[in-house]
């Protein structure tokens, strides 16, 4: 079959051959590229460029028919007119006289209009019925999908009238308004025959089958629309909307951004992509457009919009978290119980954790939120509400605990548990012993610790805090264990890294324990390191000093206790 060059939904442009005539129908399909993608300024602005490079009846159809697209049937009706004045012949602008009375609601007018014009199209010009149709589903108000089918059915039934993709286009748009979608998809289907690159057309069969609710096949038409035209704007819609069904709010924002960026889009379209930045929890997207809306009063301070700002301020990119406090206490004050989410108790557990004035009853506050959020498992809010503790509340022991959740949270959401989740455990609880005095939380610090070498074995932190754990550990090998553990550490640790009061710590412990075990020979080189890093101990440079003395008294002792060398045979 013979490929024409295609225009979806307008077909072929100008007749004509010379290079203007060529420079006019390329700027014609790009206008009408950008009218499709949600540009019509743009649009608008190469439609004009048409006529003006090239003033023919075709330029200001397309012109008129711009202009009734966006409703403004007065500039319609002026386009038209030229056009049909440059050949009174040419009946193509006459249809579109008939839609502008159509638009203004005078239907018998326009009917009495096209009836004229099918009369003349008769069999010799099948473009005139082909935009009779295409006109008839073109106005919002008073579409007619049977008048246009019986139209594009007349020419496709006339053998002898070459078919074109855009009379497909048009019975597909035709039966799709009936809603009969697999006889639309049957026509789409022969259009994409004569072009397979139409990104309209494969984005309105994506369409009927999410209608249809088979989503796989949806997208797929959608993406490969994208992959002919990547600034189609309906695809990208379409998609979000796709994404949206299953609450992949990230995928379909992501869509929606793409809508916007490659379109002129209106407010409430900018409203609709900042809505699903927020259940995306896209905050910085979400205020960044927001701040785009020239309608301020589209942001009515409604709950939503409050949390839409509460959330953000309680984020690193803002830290507005007073503002955020007074907007959701608003919510809270507005709103039922059961219409509060747990992302309203997280946002609030946020702001009065991080405000200015924190004080005892800030943190308390927090962290009553912050628990009640914890009602969705969905999120981990366990490190948070751990942070309070340890940091703020020094409550060691209660912190512990919550890391741990943290840790059980990830364990049940498949979330890889890493070595700075064991240490904070670990950390925590051995504070909890050595500042709060709860000797019960020992043996915790040291399983955490035990957990952090073994999911990182080549970082020296885990035997170190071993070591410090077991030093304090009642049982009778515990100084044994907590000499193994520094030693370990000693032996992994670089020292061009590592703090030199870590390393007198375990050179120190290890030499005293070895010398409370009266092994001296073991205590006394870590000993000797010891006042190597930290000259001023005075403590070693005494012990050291003692355990000489008490070898020197040792040897002397030894020298006394020896026999007299008795006479030989040889004086004799």
């Amino acid at each position: 079959m013979k490929k024409h060059i295609i225009f979806s939904l307008i077909g072929t442009l100008l007749a004509g051959s010379t290079a203007v005539a060529q420079s006019a129908d390329a700027t014609i399909q790009q206008a009408i590229t950008h009218f499709q993608s949600d540009r019509p300024q743009q649009a608008g602005q190469l439609y004009r460029q048409a006529v003006s490079s090239q003033p023919s009846p075709d330029s200001y159809f397309f012109l008129g028919r711009y202009y009734l697209q966006i409703n403004q049937p007065d500039s319609a009706r002026l386009a038209f007119q030229k056009g049909a004045d440059l050949e009174k012949k040419n009946y193509l602008n006459k249809i579109g006289l008939g839609g502008v009375a159509l638009l203004r609601g005078q239907a018998d007018e326009a009917k009495t209009i096209w009836a004229e014009v099918e009369k003349k199209a008769k069999r010799k010009h099948p473009d005139w019925l082909h935009r009779l149709a295409e006109m008839n589903i073109l106005i919002d108000k008073n579409r007619n999908p049977d008048e246009a089918l019986r139209l594009i059915d007349k020419v496709l039934s006339n053998e002898k009238v070459e078919k074109k993709a855009e009379y497909y286009v048009v019975k597909g748009d035709a039966l799709r308004l009936k809603n009969q979608g697999g006889e639309a998809v049957s026509a789409y289907e022969s259009a994409l025959q004569f072009d397979a690159q139409q990104p309209d057309v494969l984005t309105n069969i994506g369409y009927i089958f999410k209608g249809s609710k088979n989503y796989n096949t949806a997208r797929d038409y959608f993406v490969k629309a994208l992959g002919v035209d990547s600034t189609f704007t309906p695809a990208y819609e379409n998609l979000g909307d796709l994404y949206s069904l299953s609450r992949n709010y990230r995928s379909s924002a992501y869509n929606y951004k793409k809508m916007v960026d490659n379109s002129e889009p209106s407010d409430s379209t900018i409203l609709r992509y900042t809505k699903l930045a927020f259940l995306s929890e896209d905050y910085k997207n979400m205020m960044d457009y927001l701040a785009k809306i020239k309608d301020q009063s589209l942001l009515k301070n409604s709950n939503a919009v409050r949390r839409m700002y509460a959330y953000a301020y309680v984020t690193d990119d803002y830290k507005k978290y007073d503002e955020a406090l007074e907007l959701m206490q608003q919510v809270l004050n507005e709103s039922k119980e059961e219409d509060q989410f747990t992302m309203d108790y997280a946002a609030l557990g946020r702001a009065y954790a991080n405000r200015a004035d924190t004080t005892t009853v800030s943190d308390s506050l927090a962290l009553v939120f912050l628990n009640k959020a914890t009602a969705d498992t969905s999120k981990n809010y366990f490190d948070e509400i751990a942070l309070i503790q340890y940091k703020d509340l020094k409550n060691y022991a209660e912190a512990a605990r919550a890391y741990e959740q943290g840790i059980q949270w990830k364990q049940q959401h498949n979330q890889r548990v890493v070595g700075q989740d064991y240490y904070n455990v670990g950390r925590s609880a051995y504070f909890g012993f050595s500042i709060n005095k709860d000797s019960t939380l020992l043996p915790k610090a040291d399983s955490a610790f035990a957990k952090l070498t073994e999911v990182n074995p080549t970082y020296d932190r885990g035997p170190f805090w071993r070591a410090r754990v077991n030093r304090y550990m009642k049982d009778d090998s515990a100084g044994l264990r907590a000499i193994t553990y520094y030693q370990a550490f000693l032996e992994s640790a670089d020292s061009s890294k590592v703090s030199k009061k870590d390393l007198i710590e375990a050179n120190s412990f290890i030499g005293y324990q070895y010398y409370r075990e009266k092994d001296i020979a073991q205590a006394v080189p870590y000993l000797q390191k010891t006042l190597e890093l930290d000259p001023a101990n005075k403590n070693v440079q005494q012990l050291l000093d003692y355990i000489d003395k008490r070898e020197m008294v040792a040897d002397t002792k030894k020298e006394e206790e020896k026999p007299e060398a008795s006479a030989t045979d040889d004086n004799n």
